[in-house]
């Protein structure tokens, strides 16, 4: 079901920003960047899902349409073999008006954020 859904939404997308070639290739940033967090559950205070499970999010076409500030890229390959690139360039565009001040942070995470369920070694 997801196809026909991001097909709709990227119709809206052009139709609303037009047909240039800078829409075409930022959809895909419009998107991720503005796309809303999947809750695991609907009760309060439950964690969110895991990247691996939902990707950006779920897709936010309002948002898409009337963000003041897209962040490239939209994801970052972080990886911890040979020819892992220890240097990322991220580039902040605001369209608002008015100045925006916006934070960062780098948050070290030692420990396994999602571990699958484990499955008995012995048969009955």
């Amino acid at each position: 079901m997801a196809t026909p859904f991001v097909a709709g939404a990227a119709a809206l997308l052009l139709e609303a920003k037009g047909r240039k070639r800078s829409t075409y290739f930022g959809a895909r940033c419009m998107f991720q960047s503005t796309a809303s967090a999947v809750a695991s559950s609907h009760d309060d205070g439950k964690p969110g899902q895991t990247l691996a499970q939902t990707g950006a999010g779920l897709i936010n076409v309002f948002n898409a349409l009337h963000y003041k500030t897209l962040v490239t890229p939209t994801q970052l390959h972080l990886n911890d073999t040979a020819h892992a690139r220890l240097e990322h360039t991220i580039k902040i565009s605001n369209s608002e008006s008015t100045v925006q001040v916006y934070s960062m942070f780098l948050a070290k995470i030692s420990k396994t954020i999602y571990q699958p369920p484990q499955f008995s070694s012995h048969y009955s």
